[in-house]
């Protein structure tokens, strides 16, 4: 957060009120609503893998394989590997 204050001594009611304003609000945590959103984009981002590894093995039963053999460093990074797969794979006529 930015506070602006100014110098000149016509400014000091108004700089008082920014600095205790800015004091305040510094000690202010993010509460349990911040949390749940966090929580709410991880669980939806796992159900995007299993979508995803759903759609793979029914295209390509092989590929799927080869997605669960790998060792992800986090999630997000093998549902991109799942995804790009899937994009990669030849439409059926």
């Amino acid at each position: 957060m930015f506070a602006h204050v100014g110098p000149e001594g016509d400014s000091f009611g108004e700089t008082v009120c920014t600095l205790k304003f800015a004091q305040g609000a510094s000690t202010i945590e993010l509460g349990a609503a911040q949390l749940n959103k966090e929580s709410r984009e991880v669980m939806d981002l796992k159900e995007q893998i299993e979508r995803l590894k759903k759609q793979l093995a029914e295209k390509d039963p092989q590929s799927a394989q080869q997605v669960n053999k790998l060792e992800p460093r986090s999630p997000l990074p093998r549902a991109k590997a799942a995804a790009l797969m899937i994009d990669r794979t030849p439409k059926s006529p």
